[in-house]
């Protein structure tokens, strides 16, 4: 069955007795009936509907690895940590290494800023070739190119 605008006022009149039945006494503004559809309702006159946007999980990624969001670490500190203290054990099994604190943090520090400009060197590399995902040549691209440059400036260095 349509709705009427006759339909439209009853409805409006039997909110209005219900609110002063619950309330003894009269609504400050007048009752209006629910609207037939959220997109198609009016907003007030000199009002808009604010409209929320939804957060885009890339968007929030890409600001925070571009340094706007402060960045967590690439590995946490337990874990590099741990693994630390397992290459030291293996490069002098004869001698047992401790590290303060804060030599830990400053070597924890210095790896996180070569693993970055690793990283950084990639994703020039991926977009040389106009590619759009890290691969794991451009990774090893980056280690050949790092060792030959190394290799270069200690033979320049030594002369």
């Amino acid at each position: 069955m349509a709705r009427t605008k006759f339909d439209e006022k009853r409805n409006k009149e039997a909110q209005i007795a219900k609110f002063q039945s619950t309330n003894n006494k009269t609504p400050a503004v007048e009752a209006t009936p629910p609207a037939a559809d959220a997109k198609t309702a009016a907003a007030p006159a000199g009002k808009r509907k604010k409209r929320r946007r939804r957060p885009k999980r890339w968007a929030s990624e890409a600001r925070r690895y571009q340094g706007v969001v402060p960045a967590k670490k690439f590995v946490p500190q337990s874990t590099f940590q741990r693994v630390a203290r397992e290459l030291l054990a293996e490069a002098r099994p004869d001698q047992g290494f401790r590290i303060t604190k804060n030599a830990m943090k400053t070597l924890h520090e210095v790896a996180m800023s070569e693993i970055g400009e690793l990283f950084t060197m990639a994703n020039d590399c991926v977009v040389h070739r106009k590619g759009h995902t890290l691969r794991v040549h451009d990774m090893q691209l980056i280690n050949k190119l790092v060792a030959k440059l190394e290799r270069r400036f200690s033979v320049a260095a030594s002369a």
